[in-house]
């Protein structure tokens, strides 16, 4: 039930985003804004719809984290409006490659100093 209680709030949010998002545009607001607002409302602080419990949701909300990074990267190649071949695609192929490989790296290096974990362990952890 928890899951499809997410899946529901994470799609209602994606749609509504789609819809208002010409009005953004107008607006001096960025899309970043409007999920954080939105975040509090629905978060502990506002309604109570959203609380993490961290031990328990860790699986969400690395659910919702590789989702939006698959949305911002799609959004990101639409924007191009440029063939796939076309050498423009250079910048953000860069891009998320060197993120990716720094973020495991250090996620990597924290499990092993912190968390005294072997590298192959840890390097597994950070992906």
């Amino acid at each position: 039930m928890v899951d499809a209680i997410w899946c529901l709030i994470v799609g209602s949010l994606l749609m509504f985003m789609g819809l208002v998002g010409s009005t953004l545009k107008r607006l001096p607001l960025s899309a970043a804004m409007v999920y954080l607002g939105i975040g509090f409302v629905l978060g502990p602080t506002g309604v109570g719809l959203l609380s993490l419990r961290l031990p328990d949701d860790v699986t969400h909300l690395r659910m919702i984290a590789e989702v939006g990074i698959l949305v911002s990267l799609f959004a990101i190649g639409l924007r191009l409006r440029v063939p796939p071949l076309d050498p423009r695609w250079a910048l953000p192929l860069r891009l998320g490659v060197v993120a990716t490989m720094f973020t495991v790296a250090s996620l990597a290096l924290f499990g092993v100093l912190a968390f005294h974990l072997s590298i192959g362990a840890a390097v597994l952890r950070g992906r």
